[in-house]
């Protein structure tokens, strides 16, 4: 498969988990029913890691299958699955697409501050 083919598969996967995701958690009407959401939202982060450390039962081994993800795959979580990663990727995009690259002057870096907030910290 070429990288563009590719590139569109992820970025049609990453679209529907937004939608449906975004679906599932604003989901103010009651419309779906609850086992459903957790059947869907069993590979989200926070979801998993909540169900993992109150309940602690099978249904809570997503939060290691997303860790296994992270550590096999590295952001393929974050840029396919996971709802902010994704709109952090559509955000950023956007921004390419419609805003000029912007010229950034040199600043020399203000050491005596980054060592005063570690001695505070």
């Amino acid at each position: 498969m070429t990288n563009k083919r590719l590139k569109k598969i992820r970025v049609i996967n990453s679209l529907f988990f937004l939608v449906f995701l975004g679906l599932f958690f604003l989901d103010f009407a009651g419309v779906f029913p609850p086992e459903f959401i957790r059947s869907i939202t069993f590979l989200q982060f926070i979801p998993s890691i909540l169900k993992f450390f109150n309940v602690f039962a099978w249904i809570a081994i997503g939060f290691i299958v997303v860790i296994i993800l992270t550590m096999l795959f590295g952001r393929v979580y974050c840029s396919t699955i996971c709802p902010l990663g994704i709109l952090q990727d559509v955000i950023s995009f956007l921004k390419r697409k419609f805003k000029k690259k912007a010229k950034f002057k040199f600043i020399k870096s203000y050491n005596w501050l980054r060592y005063s907030i570690l001695g505070v910290s």
